[in-house]
């Protein structure tokens, strides 16, 4: 007979298996999106594994281009299930001493490492396991009783052999994970009330094995069908649509009205999702917080019409989210939704949600309510330029390829060059000079954006510590909202006093100004320690005076489409005229951009700029002129 300690090992091994094969499919499921840019994405699909498995940590590294890993994920569940940041004290007393399993791997795609995941499995289910222990043992035991009360009471009792071959023919369907199997023996002797026990273990393995599907395969808030389920029926479709409807800005409803009202809205959109008459089989799926998927099967050819998707889309979205008011608490909410939609066909089931998910971020970027995803709209192509713009980012910052230009400045009175702006380029393995137009919004989206900002800075002050000329750094707010790049600046600035007197940050008021009292912050900051600050680009955003006038900035650049044309636009002088007036008035010097020949020079001298930029002085070079 099997030993209890080897059938111990036997269950913990399958249930090893069980785990491993859903890290694997985590580590998919995730890969895609990570790879996309969608960093939001992963983070609501690794915050839903912590709330609805057994998992207690999810760690992901994100790693690859040479420079230093980063921790882009790292969360935890508690003792009550709540979803929190990394936290080693709690880490210790909790997550460590509930494992059970453990699990790192790679995340890779196209053939790269692009991360790493680790994943800790808590003993919750362990009570479960041995249950199953206990339940193998009982029967092991049990079909060894009966061997023996055969042999024992063959020659006495005949007539029980016809339940113990019953009871035995029903203990074998159930070795052979048949749980919904019972045994028919209702007598009131011994073998009866061994399959009056043997049923009642049955029917309790069979409900825990039905909680654990539930767990895998629906959403515990709404009871609809998660990501994993419209996965697997996604393999068994022939022809239909698959709609992505994302909430838009859903976070905002649960900043301002709580995430007990954003729950309820969840719960009655989905109830509003189902409740929707449709000629064809439909089922909805809840994906993420603010994401749900409808599969419309058999509903249009794959040379459906426009009209024919247009009119699937308008009653399922159109009609229940965006045409009606959701009401709670005597509160009424207005919310909108983007549909992403694509056609489901025989050749790749699965790829139709990777292409409905490209058709919502589409739709999203065009600000329409919904596109269908369509070869044409090249958005694949679009991904793939991302992933290699950002391989091509990643090698430049660790090659050191990542180098200011200067472009000078000039005073409009004397002629001669005054200052110089540092402008980021990126110099590819073929030498050849890249504009930031091609990089900088992927810096941003990659969280690569910190590391060039670092790296002009460190140059920038190199270049200009022997110099005498005042030099500027473009800063978005983007650099000014992040804590490391915040410490970095003032580190530099602490460390290089007397060039610090001479440097200007140019801040982006095309950017818009929104996280005021940080920017205020920062600029008190730089300018204790003597910097400048410049407004850029001004006239290209909401130009708030106000702001201007509280942040204490020393210049005023004024933006390139006020410039370009303004000696033949009066409308433009006007407005010049204006800025330059308003700042004088303030103690702020004026540089107009954009300066490409003379007739535009005279003109921003005549309107009483103070200095001007542009290709008519000097294109941005790598060298400085000295002389203009």
């Amino acid at each position: 007979m099997v030993s209890y300690n080897t059938m111990k090992k036997e269950y913990l091994d399958t249930i090893h298996t069980v785990y491993e094969k859903d890290f694997l499919k985590l580590r998919d499921i995730i890969a895609q999106p990570l790879w996309n840019i969608n960093l939001e994405n992963v983070s609501n699909i690794l915050d839903r594994e912590l709330i609805n498995s057994d998992i207690i940590y999810i760690k992901v590294v994100e790693k690859g281009g040479g420079y230093q890993s980063a921790i882009m994920y790292e969360k935890m569940k508690t003792e009550d299930h709540k979803v929190i940041v990394y936290d080693s004290s709690i880490y210790g007393s909790y997550v460590l001493k509930r494992r059970l399993f453990d699990f790192t791997g790679d995340i890779i795609i196209n053939e790269k490492k692009i991360g790493e995941l680790s994943v800790i499995i808590s003993t919750d289910k362990i009570s479960l396991l041995f249950k199953d222990i206990l339940s193998k043992t009982i029967i092991d035991a049990f079909t060894f009783s009966l061997l023996l009360l055969i042999l024992l009471l063959l020659g006495i009792k005949i007539i029980i052999l016809n339940p113990l071959g019953k009871l035995n023919k029903t203990v074998r369907k159930f070795a052979n994970k048949d749980f919904s199997v019972r045994s028919p023996v209702k007598s009131h002797d011994e073998i009866g009330y061994l399959s009056k026990t043997f049923n009642y273990l049955a029917e309790t393995l069979e409900d825990h094995n039905q909680r654990l599907l539930r767990q895998i395969y629906y959403d515990t808030l709404t009871g609809l069908p998660n990501r994993a389920k419209l996965l697997e029926d996604l393999k068994n479709i022939n022809v239909g649509l698959l709609l992505l409807i994302n909430i838009d800005s859903f976070q905002e409803v649960n900043d301002f009205y709580g995430y007990e009202v954003g729950d309820s809205l969840l719960v009655e959109l989905s109830t509003r999702l189902k409740n929707v008459r449709s000629d064809f089989f439909v089922t909805i799926y809840r994906l993420q917080s603010d994401e749900f998927a409808v599969i419309i099967m058999e509903s249009v050819e794959s040379n459906g019409t426009f009209d024919e998707i247009r009119g699937i889309v308008s009653s399922f979205v159109f009609s229940n989210i965006n045409d009606k008011i959701f009401i709670f608490n005597e509160s009424e909410i207005s919310i909108r939704a983007t549909v992403g939609v694509a056609k489901i066909n025989n050749d790749d089931n699965i790829r139709a949600l990777y292409n409905a998910d490209m058709a919502l971020k589409k739709a999203k970027q065009l600000q329409k309510h919904y596109l269908v995803y369509e070869e044409t709209l090249e958005i694949a192509k679009e991904y793939e330029n991302n992933i290699k713009w950002t391989f091509i980012l990643k090698d430049a910052i660790t090659d050191d390829r990542i180098i200011p230009f200067y472009q000078p400045i000039v005073n409009n009175q004397t002629g001669l060059i005054e200052k110089y702006e540092c402008l980021c380029r990126l110099i590819n393995k073929n030498n050849d000079i890249i504009s930031p137009y091609y990089f900088l919004d992927i810096a941003k989206k990659t969280r690569l954006y910190p590391y060039i900002t670092k790296r002009i800075i460190s140059k920038a002050f190199d270049r200009f510590d022997s110099l005498k000329y005042e030099f500027s750094i473009n800063l978005s707010v983007v650099d000014i909202l992040n804590d490391d790049t915040r410490r970095y600046i003032k580190s530099v600035l602490i460390n290089n006093r007397e060039t610090a007197k001479r440097v200007v940050f140019e801040i982006l008021e095309s950017e818009g100004l929104q996280n005021y009292t940080i920017i205020k912050s920062f600029i008190d900051d730089v300018k204790s320690l003597g910097c400048k600050i410049a407004i850029d680009d001004f006239g290209s955003g909401y130009s708030n005076f106000d702001h201007i006038i509280s942040l204490d900035v020393d210049y005023i650049k004024i933006d390139a489409s006020m410039i370009k044309n303004i000696d033949k636009e009066r409308e433009s002088q006007i407005i010049t005229k204006t800025i330059v007036n308003f700042s004088k008035e303030l103690n702020m010097k004026t540089v107009s951009e954009y300066v490409h020949s003379l007739a535009v020079f005279n003109k921003v001298k005549e309107l009483g700029v103070d200095f001007s930029q542009g290709y008519f002085f000097g294109e941005p070079t790598i060298d400085i002129t000295e002389i203009y």
